[in-house]
């Protein structure tokens, strides 16, 4: 047997499976939010002492294995991305905060918006609106473990209307609210 990072995989299946010992090697560039649950089910998990957690380990850990190369499958088709696909993330990334309409970026960018939307989600593997959610996600979790700032502050800083429809997005993209991510990893 072989001990990877606190998880025991039989010599036999990681002789069968020897490809998913290299999925990690190059993560995907667009996160989502599967892979965000994963890795929070995960490190629940890993709190966990009853005799089920370790079962339940190997499982998320074949998921996540599973949903890794299917992102780098997806995303390794279109290699060379466009400049204007790039100019997209990089003004999501910049502005994540704002409003955004697909017609404004699009034209911003200099593309037609159907066009945009289309090939968005074909080489990124989400639509430009989730990509926004997860961008905002992932800056309200750094924000969160900061612990400088109340919830409701945190979801109009990362552009949520109200604190319900954070609650809302983040339970679905992390898999608990942000008042039980704050509790769970700021113990940590």
């Amino acid at each position: 047997m072989k001990k990877i990072t606190g998880i025991i995989f039989e010599m036999d299946w990681l002789k069968q499976n020897q490809e998913f010992l290299t999925v990690f090697e190059n993560l995907p560039k667009a996160q989502n939010s599967k892979l965000n649950w994963l890795g929070t089910q995960l490190y629940l998990e890993f709190q966990k002492k009853d005799k089920y957690a370790p079962l339940a380990i190997q499982g998320l850990m074949l998921e996540l294995f599973a949903e890794v190369g299917r992102q780098n499958a997806e995303i390794n088709k279109y290699n060379d991305d466009p400049n204007w696909l790039k100019q997209v993330e990089e003004l999501v990334r910049e502005e994540f905060d704002n409003k955004f309409s697909l017609k404004a970026i699009a034209e911003k960018i200099g593309v037609h918006s159907v066009y945009l939307s289309r090939e968005f989600r074909r080489r990124k593997g989400c639509t430009l609106g989730e990509f926004v959610r997860q961008i905002r996600i992932e800056t309200a979790c750094r924000e969160i473990l900061k612990g400088e700032k109340e919830l409701c502050e945190i979801a109009c800083q990362v552009g949520f209307y109200d604190q319900s429809h954070f609650t809302k997005t983040f339970r679905n993209q992390i898999g608990m609210t942000p008042h039980e991510y704050r509790s769970v990893f700021q113990k940590s």
